[in-house]
């Protein structure tokens, strides 16, 4: 339980569990949007079947729900599993025969320790702090901060599904609801690309124009294989 771990371990349990980041958040609708169209890209230029067309964005809301909801799961189970072997090598640190059985561990665990070239003493240094350190817990407690991260993952990929398959349900022609609907998951595509480059530090519209390119050449795959 949470009330039995040590205040420092406790602390740094919780400042581990990180959100997902604008770019993370991007891929997932990025992802959500390529699915999406996946099915929207497949009704055919001469097809006027109301009925079929809403069963294939049913197909196509269904899908991006389950893999919305693996992805989102994935990054719960991610997090704690990164969480739980960090402190699997703490414990084995900590319970290290010797200084250089401990500096073995650390730089086999920890390889931004070699290449910074620290000193060998410096690394007994940090395993004797490590061993003054309080008791870590047996296991890492699951935090809601890993729930609300899997979450917001959910949510990105999932939300991609609305923009795209909406003007199939308020226009009455299937073909001028297929351009929309192309239209706006392209510019999905270039938004998120924008915000992928700016983040990142490249140039943005450099990054929205390749994912538009990306975007525009799945488009004509698809076409291509008779969507």
């Amino acid at each position: 339980m949470t009330k039995n771990i040590e205040p420092f371990w406790e602390d740094l349990n919780r400042q581990s569990v990180e959100e997902p980041d604008i770019i993370s958040r991007d891929l997932e609708i990025i992802f959500g949007t390529i699915l999406v169209l996946t099915f929207t890209t497949t009704v055919s230029i001469t097809h006027d079947d109301n009925l079929e067309i809403k069963h294939l964005l049913w197909a196509a809301i269904a899908c991006n729900f389950a893999w919305s909801t693996i992805d989102g799961a994935t990054s719960i189970i991610s997090g704690i599993f990164d969480r739980t072997k960090k402190l699997k090598v703490i414990k084995s640190v900590r319970n290290a025969q010797n200084n250089e059985e401990a500096v073995s561990i650390l730089l086999e665990n920890f390889q931004v320790l070699a290449l910074a070239d620290i000193r060998h003493d410096q690394l007994v240094n940090l395993y004797e702090k490590l061993k003054s350190l309080p008791p870590p817990p047996d296991r890492v407690p699951k935090l809601w901060r890993d729930f609300k991260g899997g979450i917001i993952i959910f949510c990105m990929g999932f939300s991609a599904t609305f923009p795209i398959t909406i003007p199939f349900l308020l226009m009455k022609d299937p073909l001028t609801a297929k351009y929309v609907s192309d239209g706006i998951g392209i510019s999905i595509l270039f938004l998120c690309g924008y915000s992928i480059g700016k983040k990142i530090g490249i140039a943005p519209l450099r990054s929205g124009f390749i994912m538009l390119l990306v975007g525009i050449t799945f488009l004509l795959l698809t076409l291509g294989m008779g969507g």
